[in-house]
C-alpha cells in the first residue's frame, strides 16, 4: 500500500514542478550507476532556482550534495547569476547545509526560508 502512495505522491510533485517551471532541468543523481537522488533546476535570465535537491537517506552526508551544489554554483557563476532556493524552516540539516556555500536568508514565510547566494561580483 505504501509503494503506490509514494509513486502517486512523486508523480504529483513531478507534474507540479513541470507545470510551475516548464523550462526547468530535472536530473537523476547517480553514484556508480545507481540512482541516489535528484536535482531540479530552473534557469532564467535573472537567477538559477534550485527547485529541489534530494538524496536518499543512506547517501546523505557523503559529499554528494556538496558536489552537486558546487557544480550548480560554477554554472551560475559562469553566467553571472545568483542562485536561490527554499528550505523548510523545520529542516535543521538543510538550514545548516546551505550557508557553507554563501547562501543567506532573503525572505520567506512561516514555513519556508527563501535563501540566496548572490552572483559573483564582476571586476571593472
Amino acid at each position: 500500500m505504501r509503494e503506490p502512495f509514494l509513486a502517486h505522491q512523486f508523480e504529483a510533485q513531478r507534474t507540479g514542478y513541470a507545470d510551475m517551471f516548464p523550462d526547468s532541468e530535472h536530473e537523476v543523481i547517480t553514484l556508480s550507476g545507481r540512482p541516489v537522488g535528484r536535482v531540479w533546476l530552473d534557469w532564467s535570465a535573472e537567477a538559477c532556482l534550485i527547485v529541489d535537491l534530494g538524496l536518499l537517506p543512506e547517501y546523505r552526508r557523503q559529499g554528494i550534495g556538496t558536489r552537486v551544489v558546487e557544480e550548480v554554483l560554477a554554472r551560475a557563476d559562469g553566467a553571472g547569476l545568483p542562485v536561490r532556493a527554499h528550505v523548510e524552516r523545520t529542516n535543521a540539516p538543510a538550514l545548516a547545509f546551505w550557508p557553507r556555500f554563501g547562501f543567506a536568508e532573503v525572505g520567506g514565510d512561516v514555513m519556508y526560508s527563501e535563501i540566496e547566494r548572490p552572483a559573483p561580483r564582476t571586476q571593472a
